[in-house]
């Protein structure tokens, strides 16, 4: 069954602003204002200044997680700007299992019908901002996966599991 699954969807190239740093390392980002104008996006800011003349200065602006909702549950939803070592990109997040049939007891293996329901919730809630995006470059940033085995004797058991303690996954 798949557990989580994490799908990043890049923006179409024409919104994408590319450059290299004053290190030579390339960065690329989408502006957070026009993807929320074609979009209807909600915006947060980090930082709002206002001076006694009454002029209003805003920086910092970024997209918060929020919840597109699906038949059992939601899925998360953020929008990432962009940057050094980040493609701007919709990062969609959830539970394939519980979106499909409402619990994580057993769920689908199938990766394909798991992305296209993904999708599926991201057309439907924000038509507008589907529109932006490049969903045949989609990429998968994170898939956890859980399967039973059946072994023969208690002892076989006893040393998959012994042998399961010792994998580790990312650092050490």
């Amino acid at each position: 069954m798949i557990d989580m699954l994490v799908l990043r969807i890049p923006f179409k190239p024409y919104l994408v602003n590319e450059r290299l740093d004053s290190a030579g390392n390339y960065v690329a980002h989408v502006d957070l204002t026009e993807v929320a104008r074609r979009s209807g996006l909600i915006l947060s800011a980090h930082s709002v200044e206002y001076a006694i003349d009454g002029d209003l200065t805003v920086s910092g602006l970024k997209h918060r997680y929020e919840s597109l909702a699906s038949h059992y549950t939601g899925v998360a939803f953020k929008l990432f700007e962009g940057g050094l070592n980040c493609e701007p990109c919709v990062e969609l997040k959830a539970s394939p299992a519980k979106i499909l049939q409402g619990h994580n007891v057993f769920g689908p293996t199938d990766f394909e019908l798991c992305s296209l329901e993904f999708f599926g919730i991201l057309s439907e809630s924000m038509p507008d901002l589907y529109e932006l995006l490049d969903i045949p470059n989609t990429s998968v940033s994170r898939i956890d996966v859980t399967f039973s085995a059946r072994v023969q004797t208690q002892a076989m058991a006893n040393q998959v599991i012994n042998y399961l303690r010792n994998v580790s996954n990312g650092q050490t």
